[in-house]
């Protein structure tokens, strides 16, 4: 099962109408649909309670996660030890390792790093998400801004 099915699955759930909802390609929200065009106000209400945000792109609805949900969708992934290295795990976990060196609040994270982290997962691409988190690494500690720490606990998960 994919990262994102249970969400695709609350999000279909939450709408309650037979409608589209696909994984975003461009990285612009989690999820694309065509609710709006099925549903009416309820259903955007019902997704802005269950902690989605829907912001409307020409017939279609980008539907991401709140800061908040975010946040619990992390802290509920169970920190796991680091995975002996392996020849083909080898950039994947020395990603981990460094970025759990600098742990930061999850409320501090970017939530743009998090959701690409969430679709390069889910697309079954560890290997550029760990160039990614290697990347947003360099780049936090430069400008002094909070670590994506919480990447590394979902490639964790992936690579168990």
């Amino acid at each position: 099962m994919s990262v994102l099915s249970p969400l695709k699955e609350e999000i279909s759930a939450i709408v309650g109408t037979p409608c589209l909802v696909q994984r975003d390609r461009v990285g612009r929200a989690l999820f694309f649909s065509d609710f709006p065009q099925r549903s009416g106000d309820s259903a955007l209400a019902r997704l802005e309670k269950a902690g989605f945000t829907v912001q409307n792109s020409g017939d279609y609805a980008l539907i991401d996660m709140t800061p908040a949900r975010y946040a619990s969708f992390f802290e509920a992934l169970i920190t796991l030890p680091l995975p002996d290295m392996t020849n083909e795990n080898a950039v994947q976990v020395s990603s981990c390792d460094m970025l759990r060196r600098h742990p930061s609040p999850i409320t501090a994270q970017d939530t743009r790093q998090l959701r690409e982290a969430l679709l390069l997962i889910d697309a079954g691409k560890p290997s550029e998400l760990a160039l990614k988190m290697q990347s947003w690494l360099a780049d936090a500690l430069r400008d002094h801004t909070p670590v994506p720490c919480a990447t590394a606990k979902l490639m964790l998960h992936h690579l168990q």
